[in-house]
């Protein structure tokens, strides 16, 4: 069996990075996986992109994709894209002889009218919700979405792409919905796009060689920090610039909890880049990192990691954290409940009562320090169940039972 996978990048952003990652897990586990991208930038044999024109090709489609939104002067942070531009994916499909498609994040590489014309099973790793939406790739509220009624849709451009997806979904014999978090799974088994596939969840698996433990204070030696006092880690790849990810709301929260923090000398962490605005802490920007192993001390040198994001699928930052052995404290939404269990590796905060981020973020640090079993708690909770060889399993035998026969999308 030859699994073809498709995404827009390989090492862009973390669906790029999942997407990777994922593939050379079920490598490592001895199938035929290769990884097609849109703009290439590894050089691992089993990676393939565009060549010559073709290239160039691509990087006007990527362009094209989000051009309007551009225009509109949209937040480079509010994704969206048309779905109509892309390469002939199904003729490469062919050419490597695929069994069976993945898709990952593809706007601007798959167009979505094409989906009908790959003669193999496909299942979509949603790493977001664009496989549901118009134009949209994060929505706040989704209910336009769960309906026929096109005119709840807010804008044209997303209400014909929503069209266009209706009628491509419509003409795909085999469509599998294959989302990383249970919350991702019930808002594409209730959409009106996607409803009426098979929807299941298959957790991201990281890399718990490359995410382990070092002792907090060797950790914070590398990197310079402070050995003293306790560290909150804030990050991501938009750092504090990115809405969804709700760098606000941790502001509002330190204030909140400024009188608390201030009396055990609490500091802050971040990475990620943008601008940081003067808190009543001591703040460590770090700016942006990508190397595992920097990213590996930097979870390893926080008593606890703090997520406060808005919007989210299953996010790298919680099982990279707890993989460290570093409790994480965030907002019950999205897949955050599916990672941390309050009190035992974490603790989940009502959205978005910044008070209460705030006390969290006060107890949490002094109970990290408190319960010697916390870290090996957290280490705990992920291997088993979000490790990559537990990831690559799953997606084998999913894709055998479709090749096989045996499930249908």
């Amino acid at each position: 069996m030859k699994i073809l996978h498709f995404s827009k990048y390989d090492r862009k952003g973390g669906a790029a990075l999942a997407a990777f990652s994922s593939v050379s897990a079920q490598r490592e586990a001895g199938a035929d996986a290769l990884l097609y991208v849109g703009s290439r930038e590894r050089d691992d044999a089993f990676v393939h992109g565009p060549e010559g024109l073709a290239k160039r090709r691509s990087f006007v489609n990527f362009v094209v994709e989000r051009l309007p939104f551009r225009l509109a002067r949209h937040s480079r942070f509010d994704t969206r894209s048309l779905g109509l531009a892309g390469l002939d994916t199904p003729a490469i499909a062919a050419a490597l002889g695929a069994d069976i498609v993945m898709l990952h994040n593809i706007d601007g590489l798959v167009r979505i009218a094409d989906l009908a014309r790959f003669h193999c099973p496909i299942v979509w790793r949603t790493h977001d919700m664009w496989a549901m939406c118009g134009t949209e790739h994060y929505v706040a509220d989704s209910a336009p979405f769960r309906t026929v009624d096109l005119a709840a849709i807010p804008t044209r451009l997303s209400r014909n792409a929503f069209r266009r997806k209706r009628r491509a979904y419509a003409a795909v014999p085999s469509l599998t919905v294959c989302a990383p978090s249970d919350w991702l799974r019930d808002e594409m088994a209730a959409s009106a796009l996607l409803g009426s596939r098979r929807a299941v969840t298959i957790p991201n698996g990281i890399d718990t060689q490359a995410f382990a433990l070092i002792e907090r204070g060797e950790a914070r030696r590398r990197l310079g920090l402070p050995e003293g006092p306790p560290l909150v880690l804030f990050g991501s790849a938009g750092g504090a610039d990115d809405p969804r990810k709700g760098f606000d709301l941790l502001v509002a929260a330190i204030r909140a909890a400024a009188p608390a923090l201030g009396a055990i000398g609490a500091e802050l962490i971040a990475f990620g880049g943008g601008a940081i605005e003067p808190l009543p802490l001591p703040v460590h920007d770090l700016g942006r990192i990508s190397d595992q192993q920097t990213l590996r001390a930097l979870y390893a040198a926080a008593d606890v990691a703090v997520v406060p994001s808005r919007l989210e699928n299953l996010s790298l930052t919680v099982l990279e954290s707890l993989a460290c052995g570093t409790p994480v404290i965030a907002f019950s939404i999205g897949g955050m409940p599916d990672m941390i269990a309050p009190g035992a590796n974490g603790w989940l905060v009502p959205p978005f009562d910044t008070d209460r981020l705030g006390d969290a973020l006060a107890a949490g640090l002094a109970a990290s320090r408190a319960d010697p079993d916390m870290t090996a708690r957290c280490r705990a909770s992920v291997e088993g169940r979000f490790d990559r060889a537990s990831e690559a399993a799953a997606m084998l035998a999913l894709f055998d039972e479709l090749v096989s026969g045996r499930g249908t999308g």
